[in-house]
């Protein structure tokens, strides 16, 4: 089940502080953010081919053997073939790793606040990360031809959790907002954030959604 839209800013004014302002949210485009898992495809095509290789040859003294009379080698050449399963099914796994993306990304929000940047994830347990001045680091902008495109902040700098998870400062991936429509905008809007200019500090709270 994945997080309706419409709860989407709802989700996000839970999560700020008082006199907090929220200037952007958005969720990634679960086709742009799938993307990520590409590496991993790359590399899943020839260790699930190796893994089905390998499996197919430890299959054949078993195969060859039925009908046989049972004995140590004929068990062992039965059992042998199990230990290429999870070998095989690892390998499925990064195959199919862009459908978990996107069902990942269905189930993410990103924040931008006159304060931080937000990274809200899950629909279960879930894990928010907070991205502060210095958390953030240096701003990496990817920007496609259509002006969409990956917000990627510093590489290893530490994430902040709250809420139901507990904390942790390590990250498998570069964190950011990935599958952006507009990221350009995102960018300046966050930049103006972290900038802390008195543009930001006129009017009520308003959400903008590009």
């Amino acid at each position: 089940m994945t997080m309706p839209e419409v709860g989407a800013q709802k989700v996000v004014l839970a999560e700020i502080a008082p006199g907090e302002k929220v200037r952007w949210l958005g969720k990634p485009d679960p086709a742009q953010y799938a993307r990520q898992a590409l590496p991993m495809v790359i590399f899943g095509i020839p260790w699930t081919l190796f893994a089905l290789f390998w499996e197919a040859g430890a299959m054949q003294p078993a195969l060859q053997g039925i009908g046989r009379a049972d004995g140590p080698g004929m068990a062992f050449s039965v059992l042998f073939p199990l230990f290429g399963l999870p070998f095989i099914g690892i390998g499925i796994g990064m195959l199919t790793s862009p459908i978990w993306y996107r069902r990942k990304a269905a189930n993410t929000i990103y924040a931008v606040t006159d304060r931080r940047a937000l990274i809200i994830s899950g629909a279960g347990t879930r894990t928010v990360q907070s991205y502060d001045r210095t958390a953030i680091g240096t701003l990496t902008r990817k920007e496609r031809a259509d002006g969409s495109g990956d917000l990627l902040f510093g590489p290893d700098t530490p994430a902040v959790q709250w809420g139901n998870s507990r904390r942790s400062s390590s990250n498998q991936t570069t964190p950011g907002f990935y599958g952006i429509r507009t990221v350009r905008q995102v960018e300046q809007l966050l930049r103006e954030a972290l900038d802390a200019r008195p543009t930001l500090d006129a009017g009520d709270d308003n959400i903008i959604n590009p």
